[in-house]
């Protein structure tokens, strides 16, 4: 007999394919969908304000999850399983069920708990971590090696942590256009992001004459000494449907990551690849998971003339086809492995095991 499993969405986007979805996981389970999603236009205005679009944009995102909790609460029962695509829902309804006793298996994906400069709040964070998860089956993260990083940081979880490749689909959720009316290098993002060599490298290149321009679209909060280049702009307010836009309007994507043993960088990846556009990356092991020299180009972490060389030698031949080839590639690979229905469908029949 099939299990009953409702599936926790991050966007209302996926309404769109919920038939081929729902036709693809009844192979394997009963399959209920809840829609949920990020931002609404309050938290993207809070994304556009200086100095404190960090704070506002989590307060928003709190009282938004929240609200979906206290509805999954009350409208959907008697189910076996629940997975939480949207971890931040996944968090509150946790803890929520810390105190209330329940048959159901809690699956969070995409877990991601980043180390903090102030002890205090890294410490209270790792303590509610420690008290909402306990009441989780399963922690599903992005990167092989994070398995490992968290069962030590976690040992009260220990167990629970489980490594699944990541999938998203795009082209669908893009629905504002990106205007540009010159060439640019694109970037983006903003969790374990080193802007700060991307906009040293440029600076380089600016000095050798190399006409050669960069955006990033990021937040406020991002913006420092270091991201500071004549031909390099940060660009904020590009929205999560806009942000396939200004990836595919870019000669070529660059994703600067710090190693920090955690993933991150993987949606603007993997969006990059279903777009066929070539990707520079840090060469980290959470990105080693998903590709190798055969899809994108790697530079060593933090190495700004490693990467000003690739960025110069990209610019004059992205057109080339040793060039473009990698970028086919990555195209196919995403097509092949890194959908969202097939993220789904590992989670699922890991979920159901």
């Amino acid at each position: 007999m099939l299990k009953n499993v409702l599936i926790v969405l991050d966007s209302f986007d996926y309404m769109e394919k919920e038939i081929e979805t729902r036709s693809n996981l009844s192979l394997i389970c009963n399959p209920e969908f809840f829609y949920t999603r990020y931002e609404n236009k309050l938290i993207q205005f809070f994304q556009k304000t200086p100095l404190i679009s960090g704070p506002l944009n989590h307060f928003g995102l709190w009282i938004i999850s929240f609200y979906y909790v206290l509805t999954l609460s009350f409208k959907y029962k008697n189910f076996d399983s629940i997975i939480f695509i949207n971890p931040i829902v996944g968090f509150f309804y946790s803890f929520l069920r810390r105190f209330k006793t329940s048959k159901e298996n809690i699956v969070i994906a995409g877990f991601l708990f980043e180390p903090k400069v102030n002890r205090l709040y890294y410490n209270i964070r790792k303590k509610l971590v420690n008290f909402s998860y306990k009441a989780t089956s399963k922690i599903i993260v992005y990167g092989d090696s994070e398995v490992e990083y968290y069962n030590k940081i976690f040992p009260n979880l220990f167990g629970k942590f489980n490594y699944v490749k990541y999938g998203r689909d795009f082209k669908h959720v893009n629905s504002i256009s990106f205007d540009c009316d010159f060439r640019f290098v694109g970037s983006g993002g903003r969790s374990n992001r080193d802007f700060g060599t991307l906009c040293k490298a440029m600076n380089l290149l600016y000095k050798k004459g190399v006409n050669i321009k960069s955006i990033i679209a990021t937040r406020p909060e991002c913006e420092n000494e270091e991201t500071k280049a004549p031909n390099v702009k940060l660009q904020y307010g590009i929205k999560i449907n806009q942000f396939g836009a200004f990836i595919n309007k870019s000669d070529f994507f660059v994703l600067p990551l710090v190693n920090k043993g955690i993933s991150a960088g993987h949606m603007s990846m993997l969006e990059a690849m279903s777009y066929g556009k070539l990707v520079v990356v840090s060469d980290i092991p959470s990105i080693r998971d998903y590709v190798d020299e055969s899809i994108v180009y790697f530079y060593e972490p933090g190495n700004i003339i490693d990467l000003s060389n690739k960025l110069e030698y990209l610019y004059n031949h992205f057109e080339d086809t040793v060039v473009s080839e990698k970028a086919i590639k990555g195209k196919k690979l995403y097509e092949e492995e890194y959908s969202f229905i097939a993220l789904l469908m590992r989670i699922t029949n890991l979920t159901i095991l």
